[in-house]
């Protein structure tokens, strides 16, 4: 039996260090970087509209020369606040129609070797989600005798150059803001673009919980009319 047990003991332990290890070389570590409290979080919570308005200007002239956002729909940006006849300026087509690639697959492979990844899932595609690409994209450092960037949060090399904040401005619109806030709008609307319809699920998830706590009461005043006599 003690046999069994200091087996089982060396084995966990072997496993906590390979996890440990995983962890490392996947991203892990402590960033001394703090990030936001995101409006959107419980069941009560919601996006700014101001804020997805501002991080998609980020988006659109930081991220969208490389990255696409292909299961979302240009009509999909009236949700946050955008007129509908600017929507039709955004859009290269129809408003109905998908966002397109920024950049094409031949372009990218020559360019970086590889194909930039959709985003329009990224904030939710990583454990961490919103927290881990915000502490991404502030992440970029440059290391002595290699060509790319290093990201501590992502805790290796990125073909992704670092990004490019002063760029994030229209002529007679600026997006106004340190790297860090810039940082914070796109990855809320990232968010957003992830899961467009998250504010009308918490109204419908509110509302079925009134319901449910309507009819537990209506059916304890039943029960207690129906067993009135017994008691």
């Amino acid at each position: 039996m003690r046999k069994f047990i200091t087996s089982a003991l060396v084995a966990a332990g072997l496993a906590a260090t390979a996890a440990t290890g995983a962890h490392a070389s996947s991203g892990g570590g402590h960033l001394d970087i703090k990030t936001p409290d995101w409006s959107w979080q419980g069941i009560f919570g919601h996006f700014k509209e101001d804020q997805l308005q501002r991080g998609f200007k980020v988006y659109q002239k930081v991220c969208a020369t490389c990255h696409n956002l292909k299961h979302l729909y240009y009509r999909n940006l009236e949700q946050i606040g955008l007129p509908e006849s600017r929507v039709e300026e955004i859009a290269p087509g129809k408003p109905r129609e998908h966002f397109q690639a920024g950049m094409a697959k031949s372009t990218a492979m020559a360019t970086f070797n590889t194909v930039p990844p959709d985003l329009t899932l990224m904030a939710e595609a990583r454990p961490g989600g919103p927290d881990y690409l915000y502490k991404f994209l502030l992440s970029f450092e440059r290391r002595e005798g290699h060509t790319k960037l290093y990201n501590k949060a992502f805790g290796n090399f990125v073909s992704m150059p670092r990004p490019t904040w002063a760029a994030a401005s229209y002529a007679n619109e600026p997006v106004e803001g340190t790297k860090e806030q810039k940082a914070e709008d796109v990855t809320a609307f990232l968010r957003w673009a992830s899961e467009p319809n998250l504010e009308a699920r918490h109204e419908l998830g509110i509302k079925v919980i009134l319901f449910l706590i309507v009819l537990s009461a209506l059916f304890y005043a039943l029960k207690r009319r129906i067993w009135a006599d017994v008691h």
